[in-house]
């Protein structure tokens, strides 16, 4: 069951005073299933969800589990921290009979003759204990891990190990020479094959063949582990694309069931995004495949070459042990033992993902398509909040089908279902939907910026709508104590406008920018904000240009005036003379600060010539003053 947050929109549907359009949250396929929580609930190709095969914890240790094997009628459990070793009884009660602080982790247990033999890493021991859990010897390598131990059919043992990756034959307490692949950092798991080792890197599958190791298929990505039957190899790996700072795309994960054959044919059979496959067994006639979160694992039927996804609602599928037509999963955060048989899970559940309606949301009727055959049953529940994480929300609510959901209004909500089975029969939950209405929220006028342009004055602005909303704008001016006029003929759909100033009278004047989100409301719902601006000068007044005073002597003149403005304060200043040359003025005061500024200066004066003053003001007007001088 995918989240299809389908916000299917009807313009134009308004369900409350207080709201805009409708939207729904539908959901009737599935894909992100790393936001969901299914605790004995499986994820059918066909229907929907429904109960899986039944999963029973048998088992939990506040230790770190890394590996197992069922030895002797007795489980023998490894740890990753302090290299510990507890044994389980018939009643699955623990008893320590191994630990050391010069390792940190167990990584494989086989039995021995009466008792095991395991191997503990880094500073890789073999350890042999027998049947009163002592230590009959141990036998140090060079390697830094030991992954796993493979026992020999004709006797004897292959260890596999990484950094560096070898593999060495061990018998009556020898180790022979090492046989090293160079092509690998770690060895990961051996299987015999018609009297032939195969054994899986992290990056391809070799077969033994004499004294040494042939690669037959390379693998993409990872490796993590692989199982056998009916003459194929079926391969877990995962790929990690990384993170693309061109695109922006964040760090990606995805894995791959990939099968084998003895020929070195590679075929792969599906993908999985946004988790680590971790491990792999048959049961039933299926390839189960456990992953790194919450639980999940991914049945791919043999048969029918579909796949479901199931969970056990917690914890990190490490190992796969087929014991007595019973499949146990080891799990690591939390440790624990289940066990998976094939009757039908009598109770399970799952949780959706947090939806997000965008802002606050009232909630309309909560409906569904399920199926519950006789002694069947589905329960609904509801959760929302105002936070993004759940922790902080009010308590689940049960709901039914058609019924009005009365949690409160918030922009995130959930749901729930728990699915009821006499053994017999399947329940099937195929679509859950329900629809939404945003609280609306008026929108805001965030950035303004204005460009005078000579006579004309260009505004830009920015604005936005917490409910995405399509926005229009009018545009007033307004003297103080005036009443606003508009000065925009129709509805403005962008956020620039242009105009004259020359258009108004000079003064003073404030313009106010009105945002509203009426294109996407009705009259009754529709909300307007407003931006008004800090007095702007309307100035299309030329600065006046006094009369000139001229004052000759022999070879030279000396002209004095003054420019003053009503309204704008003086910006430039120059003379021309004869129309070919400007020279740039500076105030007597030298500094243009005021709406009257005063000058003086002197040119040569040998024969006759025009001269010409030129002044503009802080509104950009223009004016200009010439004049004929003769020499004496």
């Amino acid at each position: 069951m995918k989240k299809s947050l389908s916000l299917l929109l009807f313009m134009g549907i308004v369900t409350t005073s207080f709201g805009t359009e409708t939207k729904f949250i539908t959901d009737n396929t599935f894909s992100d299933i790393w936001l969901w929580q299914l605790s004995n609930t499986t994820v059918t190709q066909e229907k929907g969800i429904s109960l899986s095969q039944n999963t029973t914890k048998n088992f939990q240790t506040p230790h770190l589990l890394w590996t197992g094997d069922y030895i002797n009628n007795s489980f023998y459990l490894g740890t990753a921290e302090a290299s510990k070793i507890l044994k389980l009884d018939a009643n699955f009660q623990e008893t320590e009979i191994f630990s050391s602080t010069n390792h940190s982790i167990v990584s494989s247990i086989v039995a021995e003759n009466d008792g095991i033999l395991f191997s503990a890493s880094p500073e890789s021991t073999l350890y042999h204990l027998n049947k009163d859990h002592s230590i009959v010897s141990n036998t140090s390598l060079s390697n830094s891990y030991i992954w796993d131990i493979v026992p020999n059919p004709k006797g004897g043992y292959y260890i596999l190990t990484g950094l560096d990756a070898e593999v060495y034959e061990y018998n009556n307490y020898i180790l022979s020479d090492a046989i090293p692949i160079d092509a690998e950092e770690h060895l990961l798991q051996g299987i015999y094959v018609n009297d032939t080792l195969w054994v899986l890197g992290e990056q391809a599958l070799y077969k033994k063949q004499d004294d040494r190791f042939i690669a037959v298929a390379l693998l993409e990505g990872t490796a993590s582990a692989f199982t056998y039957t009916n003459n194929t190899f079926y391969i877990v790996h995962s790929i990690t694309k990384e993170e693309d700072p061109t695109t922006g795309q964040s760090e990606q994960i995805f894995s791959k069931l990939t099968s084998v054959s003895l020929s070195g044919a590679v075929e792969t059979l599906y993908e999985l995004d946004g988790f680590y496959f971790t491990s792999v067994s048959i049961f039933n006639k299926s390839v189960i495949i456990g992953a790194d979160q919450f639980g999940l694992y991914a049945v791919y039927d043999l048969v029918t070459e579909k796949t479901h996804y199931s969970g056990l609602g917690e914890g990190k599928i490490l190992e796969l042990l087929n014991i007595n037509n019973s499949l146990m999963l080891l799990t690591s955060d939390s440790s624990a033992l289940w066990t998976m048989d094939d009757t039908i899970s009598p109770t399970g559940s799952f949780t959706s993902e947090v939806y997000d309606a965008g802002h606050i949301a009232l909630w309309g009727n909560f409906s569904t398509k399920v199926s519950t055959p006789p002694k069947t049953s589905v329960q609904f529940f509801v959760q929302s909040g105002v936070t993004k994480n759940p922790n902080y929300w009010e308590d689940w609510k049960e709901i039914s089908p058609n019924q009005k959901i009365t949690t409160p209004a918030a922009r995130y909500i959930r749901y729930k279902a728990t699915l009821n089975s006499d053994g017999d029969a399947f329940p099937y939950v195929e679509e859950v939907s329900f629809p939404y209405t945003q609280i609306n929220i008026k929108p805001s006028i965030n950035v303004v910026n204005i460009e005078p342009n000579k006579q004309k004055l260009v505004l830009n602005w920015i604005a936005s709508d917490p409910n995405k909303d399509t926005l229009e704008y009018d545009i007033y001016l307004a003297e103080d104590g005036l009443p606003k006029i508009k000065i925009n003929n129709k509805k403005l759909p962008g956020t620039n406008f242009t105009f004259n100033k020359d258009s108004y009278p000079a003064g003073y004047k404030k313009f106010t920018i009105v945002a509203s989100d009426r294109p996407s409301n009705s009259d009754a719902t529709a909300l307007t904000s407003d931006y008004t601006s800090i007095p702007i000068m309307f100035d299309s007044e030329v600065p006046i240009i006094s009369d000139l005073i001229i004052k000759k002597s022999a070879n030279s003149v000396s002209v004095t005036f003054s420019v003053s403005d009503t309204y704008s304060i003086i910006k430039n200043v120059s003379y021309i003379i004869n129309g070919t040359r400007t020279v740039k003025l500076m105030p007597v005061d030298g500094i243009f600060d005021s709406k009257k500024e005063d000058f003086t200066f002197e040119i040569p004066l040998k024969k006759a010539l025009f001269l010409q003053i030129n002044a503009s003001d802080n509104s950009s007007n223009d004016s200009g003053k010439g004049v004929t001088l003769l020499p004496n």
